[in-house]
C-alpha cells in the first residue's frame, strides 16, 4: 500500500489540498477555499493492486503523512504499510511508526459531490488546447519576473492567448508575458484565475477545456491531465472587467 506511484501523485495533490479522504478506487476532493476540485482513480494512477482498499483513509495532513512514509526511504518495496484500528501502521526492519487517520466525517468540507465535476464535464467546450508542463512552468516563472501582474487570463477569440494579467484601470502594466494557443474557439472569452490558484495546480500535461454553461452565462475551465489519465480539475474563473 502507498506505492512510489501513489505517493508521488499525493505529493502533487497536496499542493491543492493538504486535507483529503482517500477512497478507492475514485477519490473527489476540493481546496479548503473552494477554488480547485479534483478527481482521480486510484487504478490508474498505480498498478500496484495492492494500492486498493475497503473503507475510507482520512488525512488531516496529507503533507505530515507523506513525511512520516519518508523516513522508510522512497522505494515503496522497502516498507510495509498496514491499516488497523483507524491506524497506519508503517515497518521496516530497522524502524517503524503509527499514523493516526482522521475520520471522515471530520473532512466533509473538502469533499464535494462526484456528480459536480460529470455535470461541468458534459458541457460543451468552446475552446480546447493543451497546457504542458514546460508552459505552465514558464508562466510561473514569468509570474516571478513580473510580481505586479496577479492573474492568469484565458482570452479566446480565433485561438487562445494565455496571459499575466493585472485587473483595473489603476494596476494596468506596459509588462506582459503571453503564450499563443492554436485552437478552434466556438465563442469569444476572457476570464481569469488567480495567480494563487494557479501556483498550487499539479505540474502534468494538461488538456484544458473551457466549458460554458448557457443557462448561467457563465464559464468553467477543466483540466484533464493527460500524464495520469483520471486526474480531472476544475478550476474556479472570473470574467475579466
Amino acid at each position: 500500500m502507498f506505492s512510489t506511484e501513489l505517493t508521488n501523485f499525493l505529493k502533487s495533490v497536496s499542493k491543492i489540498s493538504n486535507s483529503i479522504i482517500l477512497r478507492s478506487p475514485v477519490t473527489y476532493g476540493k481546496s479548503e477555499v473552494n477554488d480547485i476540485s479534483f478527481s482521480f482513480n486510484l487504478t490508474s494512477v498505480s498498478e500496484d493492486e495492492n494500492d486498493t482498499f475497503d473503507g475510507d483513509i482520512g488525512l488531516f495532513n496529507l503533507n505530515g503523512f507523506l513525511n512520516v512514509l519518508g523516513l522508510f526511504g522512497d522505494n515503496s518495496d522497502e516498507r510495509d504499510v498496514v491499516i488497523e484500528n483507524n491506524c497506519i501502521n508503517i515497518s521496516n526492519e530497522h524502524s517503524k511508526a503509527r499514523y493516526l487517520m482522521t475520520a471522515p466525517q471530520l473532512l466533509s468540507a473538502f469533499e464535494f459531490k462526484p456528480e459536480q465535476m460529470d455535470i461541468v464535464d458534459s458541457k460543451p467546450s468552446v475552446a480546447e488546447f493543451v497546457l504542458t508542463q514546460d508552459d505552465i512552468k514558464k508562466l510561473r516563472s514569468a509570474s516571478a519576473a513580473l510580481d505586479e501582474l496577479k492573474f492568469i487570463e484565458f482570452k479566446g477569440e480565433d485561438g487562445v492567448e494565455i496571459s499575466l494579467s493585472s485587473v483595473g484601470k489603476f494596476n494596468a502594466s506596459s509588462n506582459t508575458y503571453t503564450l499563443k494557443k492554436s485552437c478552434d474557439t466556438h465563442k469569444n472569452f476572457d476570464i481569469l484565475i488567480s495567480l494563487e490558484t494557479f501556483m498550487r495546480i499539479p505540474l502534468h500535461d494538461y488538456t484544458v477545456c473551457v466549458k460554458y454553461n448557457e443557462a448561467r452565462d457563465e464559464f468553467r475551465i477543466l483540466m484533464k491531465s493527460n500524464n495520469v489519465k483520471s486526474f480531472r480539475l476544475q478550476v474556479t474563473v472570473k470574467p475579466k472587467q
